[in-house]
């Protein structure tokens, strides 16, 4: 909960002077239709504090998991990150981009017998470096 922001003058004498403790958002949508806020009820206490676990659970990690999973869902193989220095492109210093180790597939030189000319549909989260001038 937070306290309800404070209004230029005007706005107050328009809608009234209602400061109290809300779920957030309430106040200002109290406001915006012109009447004061109503006291904050267990049930909207136990949503904001819910949402803010939410909130704090989605790392980074959690983050291109859940990615992954969506699209493993729809039957995509899961291709793991290529080093961000590759090892065996003469023509990159470094990854910048995800589609960098699916390269020979584009260019024709896959050997048909590797599992990258396997692929049909693949998802990566890779590890880039961005770097522009």
């Amino acid at each position: 909960f937070r306290l309800a922001p404070t209004y230029p003058s005007s706005a107050v004498s328009k809608f009234g002077s209602h400061a109290r403790f809300t779920p957030r958002g309430a106040a200002v949508r109290a406001c915006a239709a012109g009447k004061a806020a109503d006291a904050p009820t267990e049930q909207s206490q136990a949503k904001v504090e819910k949402k803010d676990e939410t909130e704090a659970e989605w790392t980074a990690a959690r983050t291109r998991k859940a990615f992954l999973d969506f699209f493993a869902a729809k039957s995509h193989s899961i291709v793991d990150s290529s080093p961000v220095v590759p090892h065996d492109d003469p023509t990159l210093l470094f990854a910048n981009a995800g589609m960098n180790q699916f390269k020979p597939i584009f260019v024709g030189q896959a050997d048909p017998s590797s599992p990258l000319s396997k692929l049909v549909r693949a998802a990566n989260s890779q590890k880039c470096i961005r770097a522009g001038g």
